[in-house]
């Protein structure tokens, strides 16, 4: 009668490990997603920042964005380096972060946010150009995950 216990004993340990490991691997905790967008948020700020140097903004937007998002950005940051302007982040206000949908491999957010910054010129002596004071931003953002890591696959405005 002990060894049928042992033996239950050893499945429920191997289970229980099976469980956590599985869970490791799987589903990120909603605020593991937050954490992981204000991340890839905060880079997306500074490669607007780094536009100057096209090959390191377009190589920290392929660490951030994946298609479809990435074209857009691509494009966008053309668009800045052709008006010789970047965007300097001062602060972020996130108002809300939800997750509203997840599965293993992807994630819905609706985020809200408020964005205070500087447009300034690019080429030296660097002039301000306008003032990006708490907008308030509304995005549906979908994260997807890549071998193993997270991006920006789509950031649809609500506002």
């Amino acid at each position: 009668m002990k060894r049928f216990y042992r033996v239950i004993l050893l499945l429920l340990v191997i289970v229980l490990i099976m469980a956590i490991t599985l869970q490791g691997c799987g589903l990120k905790s909603e605020s593991q997603l937050i954490k992981i967008y204000k991340n890839l948020d905060l880079k997306d700020y500074k490669c607007q920042e780094l536009v100057a140097d096209k090959n390191k903004s377009e190589q920290l937007a392929r660490e951030i964005y994946i298609e479809p998002q990435l074209s857009k950005t691509l494009k966008y940051l053309e668009y800045l380096r052709k008006n010789d302007t970047k965007f300097v982040l001062y602060k972020v206000d996130y108002k809300k972060i939800e997750v509203k949908e997840q599965t293993d491999d992807t994630a819905k957010l609706l985020v809200e946010s408020e964005v205070t910054g500087d447009f300034f010129t690019i080429k030296y002596p660097e002039k301000k150009l306008e003032s990006l004071v708490a907008r308030p931003l509304k995005y549906e953002i979908t994260l997807k995950r890549v071998n193993n890591t997270w991006y920006i696959s789509e950031a649809k405005p609500l506002s």
